[in-house]
């Protein structure tokens, strides 16, 4: 029987099949479902992949930090916090010598008491958070005006030591030389800083025996500082020196109102006649100057010495008459008062005799003596002032070869600035009847345009002029400009003529030209003459800007102004 042969693609089936097992199982490998017997229909859903779980969540980014604040530059803490300034004594005792440590005013000086010298001290409490940077001090009293040398004159600081809260810092030299802040290298926190002068250099003037200190600075920073707004609380110290009640008087002292030019003052005189006050003067105490009528307290006697003397008592008698004469009001307690500081106030004991002793000192320049209780008569009278003296010494002082010259008070302007007055109209105005009314002087305004001066009240001013002196009724150093630094004191001169030989009176201010006036000023008494001349002053503590002396009547009509600057 015959086979039938077989084809090659029966040979080929089994590798076929073969092939086929090894696709589906590949597909299996790789996750995917087999093939669905029901044919192909819409694809499964797809699940979103999900979060990686126990990974740690990002934070959000802070936003940068500011930058931080700059420190504020170094300034007088004096000014800039609140501090307390206090010393080891002060002259006299009184309290307006602390302020003059830190007013900004080389020209003034803390004094401490009478031979309180190497080891007076000044101590300045600042707050914990503040810190020192340096210190700034001047080594004695800086000033010199007309011919008295106060820097020389007085003891000056040749060596400090500094210490805080009780520990030296350092010592330290100063320049005797020198009339401006000294640098001292002294820094660390607050607390209590302490100067204390440990050697001092005497003076050209023997009865000088203060310590000087013209100006203190305390340069750093604290927190919430704020330059210039603050000023000090000033102390003396609860353990300083007592007042010596008992200084006798120097060798050579004399009645400088009799032995050197002065000049002297009263706020009351009968008749409104300065003459008059010379019988206070004359060293009889049989006569004296005789106050208006009714005036007792209150009345006052200033006078003026050369820069250069030194005072070591005031004797003032206290008015009783003498037996067998009509009862005189009797003076009880004085008030003394030397360059707008007041030195005290003082009891006049009947049992010393004629002459009672009042225990100052001090240099020259202006005095004040002024009643404060007297134990008044059965009578209309004014005070009587029977004997005046002021002893002392000066250069080239000679007993009984001088005479005060005499004038009435005529201002006590200091550092509080006299009130101005408005302008008057230069044009022509229309009086209350409505005829033209009389054309008024012009407030001077510039310094260029010299004093402007005329007629009223039946008073006619005949010169109206500025200076840094006066001297026998005549102004000396005229000038418009005045500086705070090296002038202490402005003049104004006024010479008129009273053809009426009325008594009168008239104001003289010292005013700013750019604020409107509330105050005509301070009265000065014209006699019953007919011509006068007196003169006031004024201080240069005021600020710098431009001023006027304005000369009024007692109805406020103008006679007369001079303008000036005052500069740092």
């Amino acid at each position: 029987m015959r086979r039938r042969s077989v084809g090659p693609w029966v040979l080929l089936a089994p590798l076929r099949l073969a092939l086929s097992l090894l696709l589906a199982l590949s597909l299996l490998g790789c996750g995917e479902d087999p093939p669905s017997d029901r044919g192909i229909g819409p694809a499964d859903p797809v699940e979103e992949p999900a979060e990686p779980r126990g990974l740690p969540t990002a934070e959000p980014e802070a936003p940068p930090e500011a930058p931080p604040a700059p420190e504020p530059d170094p300034a007088d803490l004096l000014h800039a916090i609140d501090t307390t300034v206090t010393v080891s004594s002060a002259f006299h005792g009184a309290l307006e010598q602390v302020p003059r440590l830190y007013d900004g005013d080389l020209g003034t000086a803390w004094n401490g008491e009478s031979e309180d010298l190497a080891g007076a001290w000044i101590e300045v409490t600042l707050p914990a958070d503040a810190r020192v940077d340096h210190l700034e001090l001047t080594s004695g009293f800086t000033r010199a005006t007309g011919g008295r040398d106060l820097f020389h004159g007085n003891h000056r600081v040749r060596r400090v030591r500094v210490t805080r809260d009780g520990a030296e810092v350092g010592t330290f030299p100063l320049d005797l030389e020198s009339q401006t802040l000294q640098r001292i290298e002294a820094s660390g926190p607050g607390g209590r800083w302490r100067v204390e002068l440990v050697e001092l250099v005497p003076g050209s003037h023997p009865t000088w025996r203060e310590a000087c200190v013209s100006e203190l600075r305390v340069v750093g920073v604290a927190p919430g500082m704020a330059p210039g707004e603050r000023t000090p609380t000033a102390a003396i110290s609860a353990d300083a020196p007592a007042i010596d009640e008992a200084v006798g008087l120097p060798d050579g002292a004399v009645d400088l109102l009799r032995a050197v030019p002065t000049i002297a003052r009263t706020s009351s005189v009968i008749d409104f006649d300065a003459s008059r006050l010379g019988a206070a003067f004359d060293g009889d105490l049989t006569t004296g100057m005789r106050a208006r009528p009714g005036d007792v307290v209150g009345v006052a006697i200033e006078v003026e010495l050369p820069e250069d003397a030194s005072v070591a008592r005031i004797e003032l008698s206290p008015g009783a008459a003498p037996e067998g004469e009509p009862a005189e009001h009797v003076i009880r307690r004085v008030r003394v008062i030397h360059e707008d500081v007041p030195l005290g106030t003082y009891e006049l004991r009947a049992d010393e005799g004629p002459l009672a002793s009042i225990p100052v000192i001090g240099s020259g320049g202006l005095w004040r003596v002024e009643v404060v209780d007297a134990e008044r008569a059965a009578r209309p009278d004014g005070l009587l002032v029977r004997e005046l003296r002021v002893l002392g010494i000066a250069e080239g002082a000679e007993e009984g070869s001088q005479t005060p010259q005499l004038e009435l008070i005529v201002s006590d302007e200091g550092e509080v600035d006299a009130a101005a007055r408005s302008p008057v109209d230069e044009a022509e105005g229309i009086g209350d009847d409505g005829e033209p009314a009389e054309v008024g002087l012009a407030l001077a305004t510039d310094p260029a345009q010299g004093a402007i001066f005329g007629e009223a009240g039946g008073l006619r001013v005949t010169e109206l002029s500025l200076g840094s002196a006066v001297e026998d009724r005549q102004i000396q150093d005229a000038r418009a400009t005045y500086s705070r630094a090296a002038d202490s004191r402005i003049y104004c001169l006024v010479r008129l003529d009273n053809p009426e030989r009325a008594p009168a009176g008239i104001y003289m201010a010292w005013e700013r030209v750019d604020r409107d006036p509330d105050d005509p000023g301070r009265l000065m008494n014209v006699p019953a003459s007919p011509r006068y001349v007196t003169f006031g002053m004024t201080g240069t503590r005021r600020r710098a800007g431009r001023y006027r002396c304005a000369i009024r009547t007692e109805d406020e009509a103008l006679l007369g102004s001079i303008a000036f600057d005052l500069t740092e």
